[in-house]
């Protein structure tokens, strides 16, 4: 007969397996994995007996890199024997104690990327060659996943942190920032998209879930006004979705309204992403689960037993906690169309 399953959190510290070592102290185990818009975090609750956590040899100086792993033992069935995933590299930024505990919280940047400002100009330059100037100032690797060479004209940054002004132009051309195992990467959703399911959820056999539909709102057409600085003028370009997408003629019931124009000048391409944007997440679900592994920010899934909303779905947000190994997804449906 089989060893019952299990899953545990491996944690290595300045290239040393500490996992032994801790595991007499570990409470809980969180790490939250954000698609965009926020970097991910990590955080460790430790038994503090007699402070133990705060004495030299056994506290985390912030700044320090922390690399976790989820291991499982048996998890699937009895003869599955052990597996491992990993999680991600994370610099400790935050620590609480009490006379009970220890928390130790990290983010996926480097702490010197967010607390410094700076200001340069660009005068022409692609979101690539953008993304890897920042990339190498802070030793990190970078990953282009976009069909598109997007070329920024006059650019400036003014006072802000390095990740905070790249995140904001590339969303502006509907391009996303993510700060990942030691790797910057600026990517289009639509890249995720296309990729094969990593698992199928069944819904009946979740632990809970919450799903919101808003398909009545959505946008038909997209408006996009700007001040001209050659005529000194306003300008302003409405599109409908038909034409954006090279069709002819669409409707114009409801219109997103932008005012701003993207440093590519790409007006078309601009309106087109911001309308995906704001269109896509007619349905958003969210879900509790024991134990998914497969499942991570980008990857796509498969969810069945929930009639008309069957269907892939696109994971936005995952959060893992151990050594329950509750899994919470956030999620949104995938068009069909």
């Amino acid at each position: 007969m089989g060893k019952m399953r299990r899953a545990w959190v491996e944690i290595i510290h300045k290239d040393k397996n500490i996992t032994t070592e801790l595991s007499p102290y570990l409470q809980n185990f969180e790490v939250v994995d954000n698609l965009e818009g926020q970097l991910d975090s990590m955080r460790i609750t430790l038994l503090n007996k007699g402070n133990k956590f705060m004495q030299n040899g056994w506290s985390f100086s912030k700044g320090e890199i922390l690399e976790f792993k989820i291991k499982t033992l048996n998890w699937e069935n009895e003869f599955e024997g052990e597996k491992e995933a990993g999680i991600g590299l994370f610099y400790v930024d935050e620590r609480e104690y009490s006379k009970d505990s220890a928390e130790i919280k990290g983010i996926s940047a480097p702490l010197q990327a967010l607390d410094v400002v700076y200001s340069k100009t660009w005068e022409s330059i692609s979101l690539k060659r953008l993304g890897e100037e920042f990339a190498k100032k802070y030793n990190l690797k970078f990953i282009y996943l976009s069909p598109r060479d997007i070329i920024l004209k006059n650019l400036t940054q003014e006072k802000e942190t390095d990740f905070s002004y790249l995140n904001k132009i590339a969303q502006e051309e509907g391009v996303k920032l993510k700060l990942t195992y030691n790797s910057l990467v600026l990517f289009e959703e639509s890249e995720f998209v296309k990729k094969e399911k990593v698992t199928t959820i069944d819904l009946l056999k979740v632990i809970d879930f919450s799903l919101v539909d808003r398909s009545s709102d959505i946008y038909d057409s997209v408006e996009v006004s700007y001040f001209d600085m050659i005529s000194f003028s306003e300008k302003k370009v409405v599109i409908t979705e038909a034409e954006l997408k090279g069709e002819k003629g669409g409707t114009m019931k409801k219109t997103l309204k932008i005012t701003k124009k993207p440093a590519s000048l790409d007006i078309k391409t601009y309106a087109l992403k911001k309308l995906e944007q704001v269109n896509k997440r007619q349905k958003e679900l969210e879900i509790t689960d024991i134990g998914n592994r497969s499942v991570y920010a980008g990857s796509t899934f498969e969810i069945i037993n929930s009639g008309e909303y069957n269907g892939k779905y696109l994971a936005t947000q995952v959060t893992k906690n151990l050594p329950g190994f509750v899994t919470k997804i956030k999620s949104y449906k995938i068009s069909d169309s």
